[in-house]
């Protein structure tokens, strides 16, 4: 009885944080007590700058930053899509990634750059920073991801650029992003 059952997409608003919003959430301190929000908030930030997925994040190791002629790269294949993707780091968001990279990088080569966390608790505690921040939206990691792409189509308009460094296999869904920046900025 499906056979011939189309279903039709309806485009679904993407919520994403303008480039001012993920700074009120960068600059946020935080007490010695309170260090677990803290490590959640630069991986969202980080997130917010690489487009990199929850799951990117946690596996990201240390050997997958890559240093050569003065400039950071992150080079990952990614979980989702088993695709390899290369994001120079010191060129995105005027290299805000690379800071991050830095406070929490080591010399273990296999070791994890970020603390491990489930994607529901990292979650959790991005409700805390809204709320420190004063941002009124619903936090979740992978609005990091709508961030960057919405961002990166604000500053470029190249879909090409966006498929390539969000790892997109389908250039329809680099596009949306552009539609999104259009609206932001007749808004």
């Amino acid at each position: 009885p499906y056979k011939n059952f189309k279903l039709k997409k309806i485009p679904t608003k993407r919520p994403f944080l303008t480039l001012e919003e993920i700074e009120r959430i960068r600059i946020l301190k935080f007490t010695e007590n309170t260090r677990h929000i803290e490590r959640v908030k630069d991986m969202f930030v980080f997130s917010c700058y690489t487009g990199l997925r929850f799951s990117d994040v946690m596996n990201l190791k240390n050997k997958d930053i890559i240093f050569s002629n003065k400039e950071y790269a992150v080079e990952i294949r990614q979980q989702k899509t088993n695709d390899f993707v290369k994001l120079p780091i010191s060129l995105l968001f005027n290299g805000r990634a690379v800071d991050i990279v830095k406070e929490y990088q080591t010399n273990d080569q296999e070791g994890f750059l970020f603390p491990r966390i489930s994607n529901q608790k990292a979650n959790m505690k991005l409700k805390v920073v809204a709320l420190i921040a004063g941002i009124e939206k619903n936090l979740t990691f992978h609005i990091a991801r709508h961030s960057f792409g919405t961002n990166l189509a604000a500053a470029t308009s190249d879909q090409f650029l966006i498929k390539e460094l969000m790892g997109h296999s389908d250039i329809k869904t680099s596009m949306i992003y552009i539609h999104i920046s259009q609206e932001q900025i007749k808004e």
